[in-house]
């Protein structure tokens, strides 16, 4: 794409940007309330599960509650809960790191040293995983009471 189109398209975007209605209250709301629901859904399909790929949507979908909720301040619509929700994804992460090292070190041993090193190193990150997925899990539990 040459310089000039780019330039062109930036212009017609600020153009937008600058007649573009506000959003009503509504539409926030409704917003929002998606926003929760994709969260609670992820959540009842990463609860419990040792398939890192729902766990990983799980955390995803939590960070977009955590970050919408703080930028939408007061018109959340619920208790936004910002400490449980930072907890939350703080832990979902660690463990999403746990599942990154342990399918690394299962597939390539030697990266922990011999054969020993890597067999001790795979029980300890799935003693980890299953310590922060458990705490996860409550966190989820606690954030989600009462649809939050």
């Amino acid at each position: 794409m040459d310089e000039k189109a780019v330039s062109a398209g930036l212009k017609d975007l600020l153009a937008l940007a600058l007649v573009w209605p506000e959003a009503s209250a509504g539409q926030i709301r409704r917003g929002a309330k998606r926003i929760m629901r994709r969260a609670r859904l992820a959540r009842r399909r990463g609860c419990g599960s040792d398939d890192p790929a729902r766990r990983h949507e799980w955390r995803k979908r939590e960070k977009d509650r955590f970050y919408a909720a703080s930028l939408l301040g007061h018109a959340w619509p619920t208790k936004r809960r910002r400490k449980l929700s930072d907890k939350l994804g703080a832990v979902l992460g660690d463990e999403r790191d746990a599942l990154l090292l342990l399918e690394r070190v299962a597939s390539h041993p030697s990266l922990a040293g011999d054969d020993r090193a890597a067999e001790r190193a795979v029980k300890a990150l799935m003693r980890r995983r299953a310590k922060l997925g458990q705490r996860a899990d409550d966190l989820g539990k606690q954030l989600h009471a009462n649809h939050a």
